[in-house]
């Protein structure tokens, strides 16, 4: 889920009598498995976790609709977070909700004919950023609600903000190609020339885990694997320094990175100039911007890890990020509107 999403769940969870979630129904990763929660008056009362093959790197999208059929027809809201999520919603007959997270019109013709279909057929729209209305050209259906999330930050709290001893560096997010986590493995040879002691630690599980792993051979490199909601903070209050690497062709990503290593007082080393994430950090300075390079991306961090007066100024700009984001307010808007 997106923060913003995550936001969203936390916000409706104690103010419905019942409520059914249904997290990362289509998700093509064989190390996380899709659960279901299920709230009566703002408790949890039952959590079932779906079968997904274990070893394989995806799911045929037939036996998951076949099995949501049979085991999850009874959704107050659906929540499809990507296209093939909101295939399944549409077989499923729900009412549900399309978040778009990223529209890329480059990804190929396939994406953009699911896409088209979802749209068309959501009962509400909650755009990632508000480019990619404009960048889609699309109308949704008559009774459609649609609305550009902004972007978001949970309350801020004041433990988050403290001064961090110790030289680790952080990711957070999938393990995949395109999300540049292989450069941070990469960029370690060079930030250790100048910060032996410095280490790095990754949350998150994707496809390429075992090829980072080997990598990482000989490397002062964690992998903590995918860890949910209040346990990825817990390791987070370590780090000095966040990186999001992303692959060069990203310019129109969720600022998501960011806002969440912001909320855990962590500043940010971005090495791909992505639209929303780097205008955040040019307006707060929450950190430092490299070239998509190893060897390039390592020298903001060497300055984070090595500089505190500059690491304290980009941790002060962080809070005030969250400050200016904070999510009090917004959903009582978005859910009247409804």
């Amino acid at each position: 889920m997106t923060i913003s999403l995550k936001l969203m769940m936390d916000y409706l969870i104690p103010r419905t009598k019942r409520l059914v979630i249904l997290d990362q129904p289509v998700r093509i990763d064989p190390d996380l498995h899709p659960i279901r929660w299920e709230y009566e008056n703002g408790k949890l009362v039952s959590q079932k976790r779906y079968w997904a093959p274990k070893g394989s790197d995806s799911i045929l999208l037939a036996d998951m609709i076949a099995a949501f059929k049979a085991s999850y027809s009874d959704f107050d809201l659906f929540i499809a977070g990507d296209v093939l999520n909101g295939f399944v919603a549409w077989i499923l007959g729900s009412r549900w909700c399309y978040v778009v997270a990223d529209y890329d019109y480059r990804r190929g013709w396939i994406y953009r004919k699911l896409d088209r279909f979802a749209y068309k057929r959501a009962d509400i729209i909650l755009n990632s950023i508000n480019k990619d209305k404009e960048m889609r050209g699309l109308e949704p259906k008559d009774g459609a609600f649609e609305t550009s999330m902004p972007s978001l930050c949970p309350p801020t709290k004041e433990e988050n903000f403290k001064p961090r001893d110790g030289y680790v560096i952080g990711y957070l997010g999938s393990l995949e190609e395109r999300f540049g986590v292989v450069k941070a493995i990469l960029a370690m040879p060079y930030i250790l020339n100048e910060v032996p002691d410095a280490r790095l630690e990754i949350i998150g599980s994707g496809p390429i885990r075992s090829q980072l792993e080997k990598m990482a051979e000989g490397l002062p490199v964690t992998f903590h694997g995918f860890l949910v909601d209040e346990e990825a903070p817990k390791v987070m209050l370590n780090w000095r320094v966040g990186v999001a690497p992303y692959d060069s062709t990203f310019v129109n990503v969720d600022s998501g990175k960011l806002r969440y290593y912001s909320w855990c007082g962590i500043p940010t080393v971005l090495s791909t100039k992505t639209l929303e994430m780097e205008k955040l950090m040019t307006n707060f300075e929450t950190g430092l911007t490299s070239e998509p390079d190893p060897e390039m991306m390592s020298r903001p961090i060497v300055r984070l890890l090595t500089d505190d007066t500059l690491w304290a100024k980009c941790q002060r700009g962080c809070k005030r990020l969250v400050e200016s984001l904070e999510c009090t307010g917004y959903f009582e808007k978005l859910f009247l509107s409804f």
